[in-house]
């Protein structure tokens, strides 16, 4: 925008008028145009990051069918951040066995494992692959890479039938 141009000719904010500036808490400046793109963007990546948690829950024992790489990684992140919070919340009531976080783990461990086995079938592997982090310190680190690998593109030879719905020869 306007905003942008001017910060790449060097000019700044200075030549926007009043009604255009918004100062934000933090104290940077916002056209109105890019402030709502941004929140837009946020807004946008929270509802994902939760329709993608509750379609995995929901999916909690399909070990059958692909996940996406987005699909996994928004459902680590939000089992990331209800960690954390579970762990602060555990520390202000003085549960210092960290029960409750114990209790969600093992409520989530179910679909936490088949969206890794789902994910895995998205890079045309077998789920068995998710034992791979028995091996101690290099199985994590293989399991990772799988994980952030790119979708296997689906090709006849690996399912029997083309895009266009056909049945390949085999």
């Amino acid at each position: 925008g306007r905003a942008s141009r001017l910060h790449r000719e060097g000019r700044g904010f200075e030549s926007l008028s009043a009604h255009q500036k918004i100062r934000s808490n933090a104290g940077f400046l916002y056209t109105r145009r890019s402030l709502h793109a941004t929140l837009w963007k946020t807004n946008f990546i929270l509802m994902t990051i939760i329709e993608n948690y509750k379609s995995v829950i929901s999916k909690y024992a399909q070990f059958e069918g692909k996940a996406t790489r987005s699909e996994y990684w928004y459902f680590f992140l939000a089992n990331l951040i209800i960690g954390i919070v579970l762990s602060i919340v555990s520390g202000i009531i003085g549960d210092s066995n960290g029960i409750l976080g114990l209790i969600y783990s093992l409520i989530v461990f179910l679909p936490s494992l088949a969206v890794a086995v789902r994910r895995l079938h998205d890079t045309n592997r077998s789920g068995w692959w998710v034992l791979i982090v028995l091996l101690p310190f290099i199985g994590w680190i293989w399991f990772f890479i799988l994980m952030v690998l790119p979708s296997a593109n689906t090709t006849a030879k690996s399912t029997g039938v083309r895009s266009d719905g056909e049945t390949a020869k085999m």
